[in-house]
């Protein structure tokens, strides 16, 4: 028992300082009756109002965002009067 206490010391000092594992999450599930819902219900949007849609978009998104670096764009998309 004389190792014993150092070693597990030197294991839960490692264990503290791995970084956390994210947690597996399910699958988001899209059926095709919230599809069809989306695009079949009208739109107040001004969609020919820059700044409204921009606006929209903006008010939209959560606070934080990721930005991948694949073109340093962020994507998204909506569905305006049954257009996607």
């Amino acid at each position: 028992m004389k190792g014993f206490w150092p070693v597990l010391f030197v294991l839960m000092a490692s264990h503290a300082v791995a970084a956390p594992e994210k947690e597996a999450a399910a699958p988001r599930l899209h059926t095709i009756e919230r599809d069809l819902a989306e695009v079949s219900k009208p739109s107040t949007l001004a969609a020919g109002d820059t700044l409204a849609v921009f606006a929209f978009v903006l008010g939209q998104l959560p606070e934080r965002v990721q930005v991948l670096p694949t073109e340093n764009y962020y994507y998204f998309r909506f569905v305006h009067n049954g257009v996607p």
